[in-house]
């Protein structure tokens, strides 16, 4: 078959799926098969393969692309003009709107864990995370992002379980010395460090903010003491650098 757009139809209750393929007959065979083995990516019409069987679908080519450059367009044409689908993305091409549920996502961070990345992804990630970073400037985020950011913050409260992950996570992290001196860099170059001045409305906001996060919190003598050997390093590292 050329390629093109095909409907998956369950003839028992009116459902169709809506795809596109450079070459049909071999994707049908692929949904076959994924179906049977109950592996299919699309759990709605692996849900209704189980209820009513194969022989109650029928696999039908609905347009012939030419242009495999055009498919995509034809196949979103074709997801927007037709009612009571099984696909779960409304995007041709795309895992928009798809919802992972927590099995799955357990298995995906198993899958990921102690994969190795290329220095073209690591490359990519910390563009990515500059980018992110560069709002403190002005540089990224609107005025309604930021709004959005600090109404979502504003007031979060973790739980216990959560505390702990993100606890247990941060000790095995390993930071290199590298990775130190450039935090160390960047903290002695902050302009809070460089005698920026706060606004009372921005004291208040702070105060404000670390009273919701510590309220209710006890830390233990250890912790204290920790904090102001922390705090001790820091100023002494920044009349160092004065």
């Amino acid at each position: 078959m050329a390629s093109g757009i095909y409907k998956i139809t369950c003839l028992s209750n009116g459902k169709s799926y809506i795809g596109s393929a450079l070459n049909m007959k071999i994707r049908w065979r692929s949904h076959q098969n994924a179906l049977i083995r109950q592996q299919h990516a699309n759990s709605h019409l692996q849900r209704a393969w189980n209820k009513y069987g194969a022989s109650a679908f029928d696999f039908s080519v609905v347009e012939q692309v030419e242009d495999p450059n055009h498919l995509l367009s034809a196949e979103q044409s074709w997801l927007d003009t037709t009612d009571n689908l099984f696909n779960i993305c409304p995007v041709a091409g795309s895992s928009l709107g798809r919802i992972v549920l927590p099995e799955t996502g357990r298995k995906i961070s198993e899958a990921l864990k102690g994969k190795p990345l290329s220095i073209e992804t690591r490359r990519k990630m910390s563009e990515s995370r500059k980018g992110r970073a560069a709002w403190n400037k002005g540089l990224s985020h609107t005025d309604e992002t930021k709004r959005k950011m600090s109404l979502i913050r504003t007031g979060r409260v973790f739980t216990e379980e959560t505390c702990r992950k993100i606890g247990e996570a941060n000790h095995r992290r390993i930071v290199t010395d590298e990775t130190k001196c450039k935090q160390t860099e960047a903290k002695l170059g902050n302009t809070y460090c460089q005698g920026r001045v706060l606004s009372e409305a921005t004291k208040i906001k702070i105060g404000i903010s670390n009273g919701i996060a510590n309220r209710g919190k006890h830390r233990s003598e250890e912790q204290r003491r920790n904090y102001s050997i922390a705090a001790s390093r820091r100023w002494a590292k920044l009349r160092e650098a004065i």
